[in-house]
């Protein structure tokens, strides 16, 4: 093995900023409905998911959620498509994890 050689230049910093950001709708009673949340500009998104609120019922359930990507292939928000069917009116909350250097 020869001599170690000189150190490198720096490299750029990771990501160092992480939010977490939400948006919620309203999903009628016998209804789908699908709901985005994007990260700003200069983040991505890391991770995400969702949730129907109110009372826990088998007539309920979601259907979808993926990471998006406006431009591209990087991701910058999260999409979750959901179902209710337990008779009244519920809530669904989408959720996005991102992250920016």
């Amino acid at each position: 093995a020869g001599a170690q050689g000189p150190a490198g230049p720096q490299g750029p910093s990771g990501a160092t900023n992480v939010v977490f950001r939400k948006t919620t709708t309203t999903v009628p009673n016998n209804t789908s409905k699908a709901l985005t949340v994007s990260c700003n500009a200069g983040e991505r998104a890391t991770g995400g998911g969702g949730a129907l609120i109110g009372t826990t019922s088998t007539n309920q359930r979601l259907i979808t959620s993926i990471p998006t990507a406006v431009a591209g292939t990087v991701p910058d928000g999260w999409s979750v498509t959901a179902f209710n069917g337990t008779g009244a009116t519920r809530t669904l909350e989408v959720y996005v994890i991102c992250a920016a250097p």
